[in-house]
């Protein structure tokens, strides 16, 4: 993972809020490492999320990617928290078999 050591490690050391801008960033390195994210709404509902693109539309911003149940779009404001997930540094509880 190019210039991980420049990253802050929280971002794949726990599951926390982060302003929408930071989450943005998370998605996009996601999406340049072929890296997945952890999610977690408000109502504690989790999904493990492959990230493939990032879309601007108006002032919402959504990705598209896959999970577990298939293809799908999400607005990065509906979860509440995230985690990056690395192949090889931090996905040992990897059991949804989506990578």
């Amino acid at each position: 993972y190019p210039e991980l050591d420049k990253l802050p490690r929280i971002w794949w050391s726990q599951s926390r809020s982060y302003h929408p801008s930071t989450k943005k960033e998370i998605f996009m390195k996601a999406i340049a490492w072929r890296a997945y994210v952890n999610l977690q709404n408000d109502r504690k509902e989790q999904l493990h999320f492959i990230p493939e693109k990032m879309l601007e539309v108006k002032s919402q911003c959504y990705v598209i990617g896959r999970s577990q149940a298939g293809k799908m779009r999400i607005s990065i404001e509906d979860w509440k928290e995230l985690q990056l997930i690395l192949p090889g540094i931090n996905d040992t509880n990897n059991s949804e078999g989506i990578l």
